[in-house]
């Protein structure tokens, strides 16, 4: 400022100013200013405690802060979300190895090695010993057996039992009766724990009949169990066992029947889906009588004409209150 010019602001606007852009005056100190013009005086050259007094500045600073947080609350959000999924998808795949175990127990009975048991290995044959005697040939299995092929889902499957199936698998409730495989106070009504049997006609263990029927009760939970009481006044008193899902609910009873019998493919070793249908009736009834042993659950099944046999009700009655399958 050689010519000692101070350019003076006055608050007050003059004629020649208009009274808006006098809105607001920086408080500009000339000791930062140095050898720049007033004139040529720009944004770049204020100080920030200058521009932070400008509403318009402050509103604009106020909004970034204001978008930065809300960014990282997002970005928290979000990596919460993917820890969520990644613990989700770790679930569902433990819970996708479970059933496919499960099925290879049910679709198989061979016994898994024991690596305790050492098996002897044979000595070396002296060189003048002669050459063993060849082991005649293992006879091949029965043709009725070896042509025994378990019916695909929602495959047909005859009345009858086919030729290339024993009589052993039991395809069909005479053959049943045939093979004793019936209740004892109800020659009519099959024991479904002996009933079920695997290609070549052996029973089932426990633990493959406990799975079948720990799938029953999922699926009587998942289907059957949420449905409303209807509003037919009998219905009130009606217990939930298999005629009261055949009549209030029958499409919804039988596709817990097919679903039972797409499940595990032994039960389609029958005539169509009399086995998976029977088993449904064993736990609906087991469910309705979780407190009561064989003895009561028989005597309420001969009250409506349809006595369990108690064997089987014991089993399925441990079984579905153990919950094999959750």
């Amino acid at each position: 400022m050689s010519n000692g010019y101070i350019p003076s602001f006055s608050s007050t606007p003059s004629a020649n100013q208009p009274s808006s852009s006098m809105s607001y005056m920086p408080n500009i100190n000339l000791d930062h200013v140095n050898n720049v013009s007033v004139q040529n005086l720009g944004i770049n050259d204020l100080q920030i405690q200058d521009l932070m007094g400008n509403p318009h500045i402050r509103k604009l600073v106020d909004d970034s802060q204001d978008i930065t947080r809300r960014l990282a609350a997002s970005t928290d959000a979000r990596s919460k979300l993917l820890d969520k999924v990644e613990l989700l998808q770790e679930q569902c795949s433990k819970q996708q190895q479970m059933i496919v175990e499960l099925q290879n127990r049910t679709h198989t009975n061979v016994p898994a090695p024991n690596p305790s048991v050492q098996v002897p290995l044979p000595s070396p044959l002296p060189a003048s010993a002669p050459p063993p005697t060849p082991a005649p040939p293992t006879p091949a299995p029965p043709a009725s057996n070896a042509n025994c092929v378990i019916p695909g889902k929602r495959e047909f499957r005859p009345a009858t039992r086919p030729a290339g199936i024993p009589r052993s698998v039991l395809w069909n409730l005479e053959d049943c009766a045939k093979e004793g495989a019936v209740g004892e106070a109800n020659k009519s009504r099959p024991s479904m724990n002996k009933c079920i049997r695997d290609v070549e006609g052996n029973p089932i263990p426990s633990s493959v009949y406990g799975a079948i029927t720990g799938t029953a009760k999922m699926l009587i939970t998942e289907i059957l169990s949420k449905l409303p009481v209807p509003s037919d006044p009998s219905a009130q008193e009606t217990s939930k066992l298999k005629t009261y899902y055949k009549k209030y609910y029958p499409k919804e009873y039988r596709e817990v029947v097919l679903q039972l019998d797409d499940s595990h493919e032994l039960l389609r070793l029958c005539a169509p889906h009399w086995k998976a249908d029977h088993v449904v009736q064993s736990v609906l009834t087991a469910m309705a009588n979780p407190k009561k042993g064989p003895e009561a659950s028989e005597q309420q099944s001969a009250k409506r004409g349809r006595t369990e046999d108690s064997e089987e009700v014991a089993s399925t009655q441990a079984t579905v209150a153990g919950g094999a399958i959750h």
